[in-house]
């Protein structure tokens, strides 16, 4: 067994371990909330609208308690909406903090692969290596974890919670948008330290057609406000999606990524 063996195997179980940070999101699954929220409302503004047109004078004393009940039911499923978009909430942000803490694990493990493998083969690539520790302090700063269970439940909060929600919705986007940069930095300095080291090494790195979407906070909640609500049942859709595709994306590299660190 070489010095470089212990190095890749951590790294084959490094990657191993995204079918449990990596968790796919059913896309519609965000939107439970909000969609039903908005049809009860919908709803209960037509019954209740209904009513008063058709109220005779006096009132029956079914049709003045009909208000009351519409009234408490629309209230009950705003209750339990909440309580289930903070589940939903919870997810969002647990699955970045996985992501984000094996990624840099993976990332760590590479760099002690390819530190040994130059020493192994005598090639001085300190400099490059030092650089490069330097970018992944930085990505453990920048990918520092964010208690999903504390953002999750501040939503509860009267009239601040709704803010909170949208600076947690502002955040899951932007995150993933630096955190992609930052591995497209990272792995282009693998690439490059593993051809001075092996000049028969490949690149390894994102397809040049992936972009993590940038979406603006501001236009997504002008949008919202205008739309009376109902926008936001994209905007959470998209907070599903877009991780869901830099997934699929991360297998694709993750596992040339093995395979050109293997034959080096």
């Amino acid at each position: 067994m070489t010095s470089r063996s212990p190095h890749i195997e951590y790294i084959r179980r490094c990657i191993e371990a995204r079918d449990e940070s990596d968790r796919i999101i059913p896309v519609w699954l965000p939107m439970i909330p909000f969609i039903v929220v908005l049809i009860s409302t919908w709803i209960s503004s037509i019954v209740i609208g209904i009513r008063f047109l058709v109220t005779p004078i006096p009132p029956r004393p079914g049709l003045v308690r009909l208000p009351i009940l519409v009234y408490t039911i629309v209230f009950i499923v705003a209750i339990a909406m909440r309580l289930f978009n903070i589940y939903i909430v919870y997810r969002l942000v647990d699955r970045r903090n996985r992501h984000f803490r094996r990624v840099l694990r993976l990332f760590d493990s590479v760099r002690d692969y390819i530190v040994a493998v130059s020493v192994e083969r005598g090639v001085y690539v300190r400099d490059r290596l030092q650089l490069l520790e330097r970018d992944l302090r930085d990505a453990g700063y920048e990918w520092r974890e964010r208690d999903a269970f504390i953002w999750a439940i501040l939503q509860v909060i009267p009239i601040v919670g709704s803010l909170i929600l949208i600076y947690v919705y502002h955040f899951l986007n932007k995150d993933f948008l630096s955190h992609t940069r930052m591995e497209r930095y990272i792995l282009s300095s693998f690439s490059s330290i593993a051809v001075e080291v092996n000049p028969k090494a490949k690149p390894i790195g994102f397809s040049p057609d992936y972009l993590f979407p940038d979406r603006s906070t501001v236009v997504y909640l002008i949008a919202t406000i205008f739309s009376l609500g109902f926008f936001i049942i994209y905007w959470v859709y998209t907070l599903a999606k877009d991780p869901n595709e830099h997934f699929r994306e991360h297998r694709v590299v993750e596992d040339r990524l093995l395979e050109e660190l293997s034959r080096i």
